[in-house]
């Protein structure tokens, strides 16, 4: 286990060098004028530089070189996780210079998916006495989730700070899930990502001089799944509490896409029909909806995470309580309905 003090050097580090490292990515993409135009399916008012997450990328790799170099445990995981996020970075580092198919992004993602699932130690997911990541069957799902997961969060980094803000919650959760049930090997890398998140934050939140892009959207999507294959592994409600941690993510994509589903829309197009893009013009303040979000992830989904996390409740019992006021959230804001 990494060493306080070296712990904080490393975050300090994380944050200053992805902080710089924006700067370098936001004049390369002002040269390249890989910019965002505002249209009608966005929620900006000017072109805006993309790409920005390709500082966390960055960043992330060095941290892993360094690790690899002066640790003395076994972070075998920890480069499974990252080879299979720089793999879907790659891709949307691709995207982010020129429209890459569809069917070719998910086919990564699933490739990424079933990297992890196949490479990182197994676990079990218990649901009514079921093992739901057993078999053939359990490495599909999981596969799936983190394909699923991977473009959720880029269907989610549509205001100012929303997909930055809510990384930093979900790897902080982590570094405490990993510190107090057993993966303590994990506390200083989530930490890590955490300071690199707000180093890039600092550019994007609460005016954006530059956006995350699919390099870094999809790249904090693949290590938020991995991370929690890894803690899975250390405690039987530490899968159930990571879903939670996200549950923001996975409720306002989830409910978003069945309704677009259910209306026979083409669901890869962009588009302004997520609760929280409602949530934001209602309110005339994307700001205030991301601090909101943000507020009530520390306020409600933290504890419920702690709660299964220590095994008071069946883990789908406290997922379903969790995210109950989430899903009614989402039905108000009518997500995934039609733009009006």
């Amino acid at each position: 286990m990494i060493q306080p003090l070296m712990m904080v050097g490393l975050m300090v580090a994380s944050f200053m060098l992805t902080a710089s490292l924006t700067g370098v990515v936001r004049f390369y993409a002002l040269r390249r004028g890989l910019l965002d135009a505002p249209s009608n399916r966005s929620s900006h008012t000017v072109s805006t530089p993309r790409g920005g997450g390709l500082a966390i990328v960055i960043v992330m790799l060095a941290l892993l070189l360094t690790l690899v170099a002066v640790s003395a445990t076994d972070i075998s995981a920890l480069v499974v996780i990252v080879m299979a996020a720089l793999l879907v970075a790659a891709v949307g580092f691709w995207d982010d210079h020129g429209h890459v198919r569809a069917g070719v992004r998910l086919l990564v993602h699933l490739l990424a998916g079933g990297t992890l699932v196949l490479f990182l130690p197994r676990f079990h997911v218990n649901f009514l006495s079921i093992d739901i990541a057993a078999g053939l069957l359990g490495v599909c799902v999981l596969a799936l989730l983190v394909a699923w997961y991977i473009n959720l969060f880029n269907f989610m980094d549509g205001i100012n700070g929303i997909a930055a803000f809510q990384a930093m919650f979900v790897f902080s959760g982590y570094a405490w899930l990993a510190y107090s049930f057993g993966a303590p090997e994990l506390t200083a890398p989530a930490l890590c990502v955490l300071a690199s998140t707000a180093g890039f934050t600092w550019w994007n939140f609460p005016r954006a001089r530059i956006f995350m892009g699919d390099v870094g959207s999809g790249f904090l999507g693949a290590l938020t799944m991995g991370f929690l294959f890894v803690l899975s592994g250390a405690a039987e409600g530490l899968f159930w509490a990571g879903l939670l941690l996200s549950g923001v993510f996975i409720v306002d994509s989830t409910l978003t896409l069945m309704h677009r589903l259910y209306r026979g829309e083409t669901v890869y197009k962009a588009h302004r029909t997520h609760a929280y893009q409602y949530a934001a013009r209602r309110y005339g303040s994307p700001t205030l909806v991301t601090l909101a979000l943000a507020g009530g992830n520390v306020v409600w989904l933290l504890p419920v995470a702690w709660v299964a996390a220590a095994g008071l409740l069946p883990g789908w019992v406290a997922l379903l309580i969790g995210y109950t006021p989430l899903i009614i959230l989402a039905c108000v804001f009518k997500a995934g309905s039609a733009e009006r």
